[in-house]
């Protein structure tokens, strides 16, 4: 997941959480203020109605019955009952008919002077009251229907702007945080186009003293102790060689003159010739290391230009097979018919001839029969796929994991001379070609290397 992803993620839901916690609370004070709103207004109705049957009752008991109707609107499905000191109803509304309804309600009211609940969807109130040294006990029961519709309005437009609100703040938030975090999308753009060849390139810093710039600074300082770090290894790797290249040659042609001058026994010729080998393999082991060093220095700075893939293999077989006398290429091509350009390449040709020699070299010192079958694939996307492949012993994966590093070397090269640089070397150069090298044993149970090249369209 992205950090762009991840902070909006973390700001929306911040936000939710928060909403809901605020849009709780309204709902919940709201709540507590409409019962209590409706308990008070039920406490006045029932103030009002005793003492009005207080001063009226005497005159004119359907007065009374008239004032209540009247009054009942105030709330909606009331029922009123007034009883004296000894619990005997002195009034009752027209929507009470039983005393017993309210036995319970009675029995509290006593003690507690005065008692509020809720039941059966109506607010339920009880007060106790002394008029002219007179005791009264009012009960008044009714639905509060227009608190309970503004409740659920309220309910209902908490609910709507919560959702509208976590959309708005999603897209919101999204696109803010996509705009400010731009800049750390160009740096990783800008850092990923660096490579060994361009650690002198800093990236550029813009005027704004944030922390992506201080990030950016920091990279360009982290750049330039890399570049000393790897100039020195290519000025050691590379002065190590050439110096070691001179002597080596001279003992080489030192042990061929001695072997050739007939002076020494047989046990002494193969001693000398095992000095031999070993001064060979010590040439070539420099060489790489020259090679690998001067591909490193100027590899990402050579001049590209466009080239023929097969005529790079074919002058790369020339060069292996002058070596490996004995050495059989089958080669085979396959081009789709709406291909424009034919197995054409941007590429340092030097260098990918360089790195298709070592292929092949590989491909004839690792075999059982000095053979391999190279299969060039041209498909309609303008991407060329080079198929190399062998018949000898294949890898272990312990093996396929470490093959691409410098002095690596496989199980199977036991008994085959090398420097383990080649593939090294290899996957350098199809680095600085943008291309993709990779190891897998085929269908045919074989060593294959598919090597995968953008073609110039």
């Amino acid at each position: 997941m992205t950090l762009k992803r991840k902070v909006t993620i973390g700001v929306a839901l911040a936000f939710s959480f928060i909403y809901i916690v605020a849009a709780a609370s309204i709902y919940l004070f709201f709540s507590s203020f409409k019962k209590e709103e409706f308990l008070s207004r039920m406490e006045n109705k029932a103030e009002n109605t005793l003492r009005l049957l207080i001063e009226l009752k005497k005159k004119d008991m359907q007065v009374v019955n008239f004032f209540d109707q009247n009054m009942i609107n105030h709330l909606y499905n009331e029922k009123t009952l007034v009883l004296n000191g000894a619990l005997q109803p002195i009034y009752s509304s027209l929507g009470v008919t039983n005393i017993a309804d309210f036995s319970q309600d009675l029995k509290q009211l006593g003690p507690n002077k005065e008692i509020a609940r809720s039941a059966r969807g109506e607010e339920i109130l009880g007060k106790y009251y002394i008029i002219d040294g007179k005791e009264y006990y009012v009960l008044i029961a009714a639905e509060d229907k227009f608190g309970k519709s503004k409740l659920q309005f309220l309910l209902w437009l908490l609910l709507s702007s919560f959702i509208i609100s976590t959309l708005l703040i999603w897209v919101i938030s999204f696109y803010l945080i996509k705009r400010l975090l731009k800049p750390l999308d160009t740096f990783e753009k800008q850092i990923t186009a660096i490579t060994v060849g361009k650690l002198n390139e800093p990236i550029q810093v813009s005027g704004n003293q944030d922390e992506i710039n201080l990030l950016t600074m920091a990279f360009n300082k982290l750049l330039v102790r890399l570049k000393d770090a790897f100039e020195v290894q290519k000025d050691f790797s590379a002065s190590a060689s050439h110096e070691l290249r001179t002597p080596l040659t001279r003992m080489a042609f030192q042990l061929e003159n001695m072997m050739e001058s007939g002076l020494y026994d047989s046990a002494q010729t193969e001693q000398l010739n095992s000095l031999k080998t070993g001064v060979y393999q010590l040439s070539d082991l420099t060489n790489s290391l020259l090679l690998l060093s001067n591909i490193e220095a100027k590899g990402s700075t050579e001049i590209r230009k466009r080239e023929r893939l097969d005529e790079v293999i074919f002058r790369a077989y020339d060069k292996v097979k002058a070596h490996q006398p004995g050495f059989i290429l089958n080669f085979s091509a396959r081009v789709y018919p709406n291909v424009n350009e034919e197995l054409l390449v941007e590429a340092v040709p030097d260098m990918l001839e360089i790195a298709f020699q070592n292929l092949l070299k590989n491909a004839c010192v690792y075999s059982t029969n000095r053979s391999a079958t190279l299969f060039i694939d041209q498909n309609d996307k303008d991407q060329i796929k080079v198929f190399i492949s062998n018949n000898g012993p294949t890898l272990n994966k312990a093996d396929v994991k470490t093959m691409f590093q410098a002095f690596s070397r496989g199980t199977n090269a036991r008994y085959v001379l090398g420097s383990g640089l080649g593939l090294r070397i290899v996957r350098h150069i199809m680095n600085i070609h943008d291309a993709s090298i990779n190891y897998a044993v085929n269908e045919r149970g074989e060593n294959q290397f598919e090597i995968g090249f953008s073609a110039v369209g």
